[in-house]
């Protein structure tokens, strides 16, 4: 799972303005509100929030889509691609393939009604 990326880091970084990468060179690696944490790809399971490596937020799989979060928030994620929304009572996977060909998914929250693209 995960395709190749299209463009480098490196060029990326190249194309932005200094202003914009300072930008997004102090994004925090997930954000977080009253209900529920939002991140990337997931979280390592019993760990807390301020532990958590930034390689796991922006990479983890299996340790966590399979794996209670023992946190008391719901998780959002993204970067694994479901065939539709993932939903279990710690997390809501909303990956569902748009750069493979899949729909493209967001959810509204706190309903968890989720709303798609067409193909």
């Amino acid at each position: 799972l995960g395709g190749e990326p299209f463009v480098s880091h490196t060029q990326v970084a190249h194309a932005l303005s200094q202003k914009h990468r300072d930008f997004y060179a102090n994004l925090r690696w997930y954000y977080e509100d009253r209900y529920y944490i939002y991140v990337h790809a997931g979280i390592r399971p019993g760990v807390p929030m301020f532990r958590q490596e930034r390689h796991d937020l922006a990479w983890i799989r299996d340790d966590f889509i399979f794996s209670p979060t023992g946190l008391s928030k719901k998780v959002v994620f993204g970067h694994t691609p479901f065939a539709r929304p993932f939903v279990k009572e710690d997390k809501i996977g909303v990956d569902t393939g748009a750069i493979y060909g899949g729909v493209l998914t967001a959810v509204q929250l706190p309903e968890e009604i989720f709303i798609q693209s067409h193909r």
